[in-house]
């Protein structure tokens, strides 16, 4: 949004010209918050609509990886915040992704077990997502 380029001299089309990073900061903070929500990926997408040509490179870069983003906010949140809801949405994520839920099932426990059909565990999967998102929105 203030116009810097990545290392290989991409620059995306913007639609703003903010004055300074903090007036960008507030931009994409909603006010009232500390901090800008990363995890609805949908929100990123719509937002990076308002402010970039065709909400590129974000929209190219997030919009496959979406439901293993939005799997990663289920597991994030489970972490963050030990609500009934919280934990259940785990069960149901991991339900969906490995056909059972272990007795003692945790975050850890997700992200330990090898993904069904991969020769590798989630998280290193999830770390390969994060990895190719941000590859992506570099260019």
């Amino acid at each position: 949004m203030c116009g810097a380029v990545t290392a290989s001299g991409y620059a995306p089309t913007k639609y703003v010209a903010p004055p300074t990073l903090s007036h960008a900061h507030e931009m994409v903070i909603p006010r009232g918050k500390l901090y800008a929500d990363w995890t609805d990926i949908e929100e990123v997408i719509d937002l990076a609509r308002l402010y970039f040509a065709g909400g590129e490179p974000y929209e190219s870069a997030l919009r496959p990886l979406l439901a293993d983003l939005k799997h990663m906010s289920i597991i994030r949140n489970s972490i963050a915040h030990r609500s009934e809801h919280s934990q259940r949405k785990l069960q149901d994520l991991t339900r969906g992704l490995v056909g059972y839920v272990p007795r003692t099932l945790t975050p850890g426990v997700l992200l330990r077990t090898i993904v069904p059909t991969e020769n590798r565990t989630f998280v290193e999967k999830y770390f390969d997502v994060v990895q190719v998102a941000a590859q992506r929105i570099i260019r």
